[in-house]
């Protein structure tokens, strides 16, 4: 019996669904039983699997994939923050922020503790700041290296880029000043 490689041009978009290749219904393949060279080089991508790959668990050289989240998120613009700011990671994990007076933040939306989250803030120390940049006063669940929040850059339009992960839903938060002075 000879094989008929699979393509991209002879799968209809949005037509392979997670579940039917977990559960064998697909004309008659069963889990696992796809091998690489099966599948012609660059033919399957990956807007054809966009819809159902939250659900899939992928398998290469037994090792299982769960839950891929790819770092393609949504830039979160909070605009101008002073006073009082909040960082919803339920919205995505890319937000920006223009410093234009001193600020607390707040962190919501962790995700359950079987689950690690993380986010970046990209923070700019604007509105005519050129000498000092504006305080930021952080949750308490921050963790930070040392135990000592960052001292951020000063000077209009500094760009100072923070990277805060959770691993317990956000009851603790592990936050580091990944990029200083970027602008």
């Amino acid at each position: 019996m000879a094989l008929t490689k699979v393509t991209g041009a002879i799968i209809a978009p949005f037509s392979i669904e997670a579940n039917n290749l977990a559960n064998g219904v697909i004309g008659g393949v069963s889990a696992n039983s796809i091998t690489p060279n099966e599948i012609e080089t660059g033919s399957l991508t990956a807007n054809l699997f966009a819809n159902t790959l939250a659900t899939m668990n992928v398998t290469k050289m037994n090792t299982s994939v769960q839950n891929v989240v790819v770092f393609n998120s949504t830039h979160i613009a909070l605009g101008n923050v002073a006073g009082a700011a909040t960082i919803n990671t339920q919205q995505g994990t890319f937000f920006s922020a223009n410093t234009s007076g001193g600020c607390t933040w707040t962190f919501t939306g962790g995700s359950d503790s079987s689950k690690a989250t993380g986010f970046t803030l990209e923070l700019t120390s604007g509105a005519g700041n050129t000498s000092t940049a504006y305080t930021q006063t952080w949750p308490a669940a921050v963790k930070w290296p040392g135990g000592t929040a960052p001292t951020l850059t000063q000077g209009d339009t500094a760009v100072d880029v923070l990277i805060f992960i959770t691993d317990d839903g956000g009851t603790n938060w592990r936050g580091a000043l990944s990029i200083a002075n970027s602008a």
